[in-house]
């Protein structure tokens, strides 16, 4: 009885975690298209033409400053995505079980 009342717990955990994932995934998806939405119109990002679009991360600087709190969300999101699914790793890696950590 104890095996089957362990993997219900694992598989709880484990929905647990991917919803968390998938809930901070879509949370910095919305944000980060808003931070698009609201950056263009914005003469410094619209000066910017084609080369927006290889950039990367550089392309942050020429956004204005309406979309920085948006930008924020988006890394938070982001973090909490990256960090439910160490979490995810580290409990598939030591079994699921809580006394293997």
């Amino acid at each position: 009885m104890e095996v089957g009342a362990q993997s219900m717990g694992a598989n709880t955990v484990v929905l647990l975690l991917g919803g968390v994932a998938v809930i901070a995934f879509v949370y910095a998806l919305v944000a980060s298209l808003k931070a698009w939405s609201l950056s263009y119109g914005h003469p410094d990002f619209d000066a910017l033409g084609v080369k927006k679009w290889f950039m990367g991360a550089a392309v942050i600087a020429y956004m204005p400053p309406a979309a920085v709190p948006f930008l924020k969300r988006y890394f938070a999101g982001f973090a909490v995505f990256a960090l439910a699914l160490i979490a995810l790793a580290l409990y598939a890696a030591f079994g699921g079980s809580p006394q293997g950590l």
